[in-house]
């Protein structure tokens, strides 16, 4: 029976568990989750009465699926694995040990005893935290623990191995014997076959039938169906990704660039394929810069800050080499020192351009950035226009200007930094989080800013409030004239 908007009741936002079902309560909606083995799902809100939502079911159950030896492997879920260990001594002469957490906190080695000091107290603080808020955790999880309890343990880690879509996995390897198996063996066409529906066209109409009926065949043949080449070459290098990398849209783009002989070969050489070697692939902007030898270097590298750092190199370079068609390589790309003298030639090219086009009064065109987020302080100061952007990135000598329309379209922002380090600040508007969050901080020539004094930096513009335009300032003068 349908309630109107202005009966509809639910309960207390939050979690429940009650006859092994999961219940979501929400302002005005409720999510009801049956168990293994027979996994349903039933949403109703204020608008609509109950009915089948795989969407909903699905950001309930990935965000809050949890590894059953969670307290072993998880912590209390906030600092990736335990609480770390405050180290003492000398911290100009720290212990191996020491150096090898800082290692994988920061993902890199301490260069200076400040950095081992502000490290120990980031431990510090971050222990103490998880320590004061760990009951509710505990809570929570122990709420939810018979509901996922009652599924197999093997079911429950292989989901664990998923970032997303774990609904559609849970649904599958519970319907369909036998998918478990393609799970291990192959995760990425598991997760196609998982959301088949968006990958076979025209869609089936019981896309679970589907599954069943495919899942005793050769990968394959499952492959040719989903619209995937159906070659052996192909199976094996989609058995080589990672089940992290994996999203819906990454994956449609990944199937199309696998029609390219040239990318199939290279991916055949690779042991691994990580998130960023499946955008390099997935996305056609990319390929004339691509070779097997890149690909490898992006493959083998382990270290997730330095393969985040050559990812921005990368996309950088291409956004560069775009802007300026007649620059190419002197030899093809096939390693990241290479990447980066490119991208560092680049870098001058279009800088010089500028600076011609700029003395010839020629093709450029000041543009304002739209309002600054924070209003900075006399060392970090926002940077108004397209034109002292480009200039900020002549005197570092970096490529910051190719970020332009990031600026214009309010999804970063950039400041100068003048102490205690000339430095280019960039924060970035997070569309899930629904704030501004710290972005890059690079020197001259793209250099590094001790994290440290990153984080103060950072601390210190989000510290001094909101940008207030000279109008708006105005209107404060004189409304506080008029009161007096």
């Amino acid at each position: 029976m349908e309630m109107s908007e202005g009966k509809f009741r639910t309960g207390k936002p939050g979690f429940g568990c009650r006859g092994g079902k999961l219940y979501r309560f929400e302002k005005r909606s409720v999510l009801v989750l049956a168990p293994w083995p027979e996994p349903q799902a039933w949403f109703k809100s204020h608008r609509k009465g109950w009915h089948s939502s795989r969407k909903r079911a699905d950001k309930v159950f990935s965000n809050t699926l949890f590894s059953k030896d969670w307290i072993k492997r998880e912590g209390y879920g906030f600092i990736g694995g335990f609480t770390w260990d405050v180290w003492l001594g000398d911290p100009a002469k720290p212990q191996p040990g020491e150096v090898e957490q800082y290692k994988r906190y920061h993902g890199k080695e301490p260069k200076a005893p400040e950095d081992i000091l502000a490290h120990r107290q980031k431990i510090r603080e971050t222990n103490e935290w998880c320590e004061k808020n760990k009951w509710a955790v505990r809570y929570v999880r122990k709420l939810l623990s018979p509901y996922f309890d009652a599924m197999p343990d093997e079911v429950r880690e292989e989901l664990s191995r998923y970032k997303n879509r774990r609904w559609h996995l849970f649904c599958l390897f519970a319907r369909c014997p036998g998918a478990l198996e393609l799970s291990w063996s192959n995760p990425a066409l598991c997760y196609a076959l998982a959301s088949n529906w968006v990958f076979h066209k025209p869609a089936v109409k019981r896309p679970m039938e589907a599954a069943r009926r495919l899942i005793g065949k050769k990968q394959r043949h499952i492959l040719a169906w989903l619209g995937f080449p159906g070659t052996e070459s192909v199976r094996r290098i989609m058995a080589k990704v990672d089940p992290q990398a994996l999203n819906i849209k990454r994956l449609l783009a990944f199937r199309g660039a696998l029609q390219n002989p040239n990318i199939v070969k290279w991916l055949s050489r690779l042991e691994r394929i990580n998130v960023e070697v499946m955008d390099m692939a997935a996305w056609r902007e990319y390929h004339p810069f691509l070779s097997a030898g890149l690909l490898m270097a992006f493959s083998r590298e382990k270290d997730w800050r330095k393969l985040g750092d050559a990812k921005r190199l990368f996309d950088d370079t291409v956004r560069m080499a775009r802007k300026l068609p007649g620059v190419h390589p002197r030899r093809t790309i096939q390693t990241l020192q290479q990447l980066k003298v490119f991208h560092d030639h680049l870098v001058q090219e279009q800088n010089l351009q500028w600076m011609r086009d700029r003395l010839a009064e020629r093709g450029v065109t000041r543009l304002d950035f739209p309002r600054p987020p924070f209003a900075g302080t006399p060392a970090i100061q926002p940077i108004r226009d397209t034109d002292s952007l480009q200039a900020e990135g002549v005197e570092m000598n970096h490529c910051v200007a190719i970020r332009m329309e990031w600026a214009l379209g309010r999804r970063s922002f950039f400041y100068r930094v003048l102490a205690p380090v000339r430095a280019t600040m960039e924060v970035n508007y997070s569309t899930s989080m629904r704030k501004w969050i710290p972005g890059e901080l690079k020197g001259k020539h793209n250099g590094s800013v001790p994290d440290s004094l990153k984080e103060l930096l950072f601390a210190e513009l989000f510290a001094g409030g909101p940008y207030i335009g000279e109008a708006e300032f105005s209107g404060q003068i004189a409304m506080g004239a008029g009161h007096d």
